[in-house]
């Protein structure tokens, strides 16, 4: 059997041995505003049933670097699948993030989204502001953020090895997000 004829036959057969699983597979117009709904309500209930005493577990332990950034991700989570800040647990876990002393990129940029879902009349603003200036703290010359906030090395053999392991893009990504919700809740942001 010549080479085409072997591929024609081979993509017959897949065609015939995979039909089924993709006329199985549900339509578009199945997922509809309501299976959505209470797929979101659904994900907020397992959220909850994580959270006590004001948080969710977080996997640092006090003093270290992300120790509040588990929970700022579930509160940003919950806030944005419509979650109302004025519930009791809501209110409890707002305070229970702005007593920490975030020494991390990823945990305070997501506690500075956590504030700028809150908007700008949030009695958390001055917390968004105080987010944001150590985010504008920890930038480097290129925009770019590493895991904490920090002096870089003087000399040029530190230098050397350490510019190339110290900035992240996941962190950097986090960090100017949690910049911009400073910005689109009036945070002054200086350009340059």
């Amino acid at each position: 059997m010549p080479n085409r004829a072997k591929i024609t036959v081979l993509i017959a057969s897949l065609i015939v041995i995979f039909m089924p699983a993709v006329r199985a597979y549900p339509h578009q117009n199945d997922w509809d505003a309501r299976a959505v709904s209470e797929a979101i309500e659904k994900a907020k209930a397992y959220l909850w049933s994580k959270w006590s005493n004001g948080h969710w577990p977080e996997q640092d332990k006090p003093k270290e670097r992300n120790y509040g950034g588990v929970t700022a991700l579930c509160t940003y989570a919950l806030l944005a699948a419509g979650e109302n800040p004025q519930d009791p647990r809501m209110k409890k876990t707002f305070e229970w993030l702005a007593k920490l002393d975030i020494k991390g990129t990823y945990a305070r940029a997501l506690r500075a989204n956590v504030w700028g879902k809150l908007g700008r009349n949030s009695k958390y603003q001055r917390n968004l502001a105080e987010d944001v200036k150590w985010l504008l703290e920890a930038v480097d010359s290129r925009g770019t953020y590493g895991y904490v906030k920090g002096k870089r090395p003087q000399s040029a053999v530190a230098w050397r090895t350490w510019k190339h392991s110290w900035y992240d893009n996941s962190n950097s990504q986090l960090a100017v997000l949690g910049v911009w919700a400073g910005a689109r809740n009036g945070i002054e942001i200086p350009l340059g």
